[in-house]
């Protein structure tokens, strides 16, 4: 059974377990949402940023998680790159330089995401290219988010995703607009059929790039929403199957239910 725990106040996720195979405890850096290249389009409209910058304070923070963790790898749900079907310019120079950097010394996997079309041409060999559909470790799912998984092993206790990029909204309250993690426990049979009853547990991760998500919030339109953009929440929004949630800060403090 896998440990899964933010590394407060990163908006990083430690996935612990143990490799069967080494007979081994395995600790891992799980991210998500990075968006490299996101900056782009900005600086077509004539501001000013250090795209270099932006990739090096990443690298940068997940160095300061390492200095606190034994880690053997990283594993990133998707979005590695910010365009959907094509590559900028910025993204052929930052995305391999950042990979060459993580798998000099860590195990690397990348889950793709929607905005990671072509992805495999700025992938060096030392990466790990999962497919769409996810990874499994042990009891977990890790997945972005955007799709729906193929199949669901009976043994899934866990579902890690990105892709939503959650963010708290409420201008009277003193964590307006700042990233948080979605904790959730649903119906099991939702996603297993009516014999596998249970609760599934889905962990929601913040987009971990720290310059992006200020883009999207301010071009959040701030209004209530019964609908999600991940089908794999949709899902359980339609059949009323979301037992409980919680919403956490990157410090670890609660700040809402499900209903917020």
């Amino acid at each position: 059974m896998t440990k899964a725990y933010p590394i407060n106040p990163h908006a990083a996720l430690i996935l612990e377990y143990t490799d069967k195979r080494e007979n081994k405890k395995k600790i891992f850096i799980v991210v998500s949402d990075l968006h490299l290249g996101f900056e782009s389009s900005l600086i077509q409209k004539g501001i000013n940023i250090d795209s270099n910058q932006i990739v090096n304070d990443i690298l940068e923070e997940i160095n300061e998680i390492r200095k606190s963790q034994r880690i053997d790898g990283i594993i990133i749900l998707g979005d590695l790159k910010s365009s959907i079907t094509h590559i900028t310019k910025i993204e052929w120079d930052i995305v391999p330089y950042f990979l060459d950097k993580l798998s000099k010394d860590l195990d690397v996997f990348l889950i793709p995401g929607n905005h990671d079309g072509n992805i495999h041409l700025l992938v060096p060999e030392s990466v790990i290219t999962c497919n769409t559909s996810g990874l499994i470790i042990d009891d977990t799912l890790l997945i972005h988010g955007h799709t729906l998984p193929n199949k669901i092993k009976s043994n899934i206790n866990k579902i890690i995703m990105g892709h939503l990029h959650p963010i708290f909204i409420d201008p009277k309250s003193t964590v307006h607009g700042k990233r948080v993690w979605i904790y959730l426990k649903v119906k099991k049979e939702i996603l297993y059929g009516l014999k596998k009853k249970g609760i599934l547990e889905i962990i929601i991760i913040p987009t971990f790039n720290k310059y992006f998500y200020s883009t999207v919030l301010s071009s959040h339109k701030f209004k209530n929403s019964t609908s999600s953009t991940s089908p794999i929440i949709n899902l359980f929004l339609k059949q009323n199957a979301i037992l409980s949630g919680m919403l956490f800060t990157l410090e670890g403090s609660v700040i809402g239910d499900v209903k917020n």
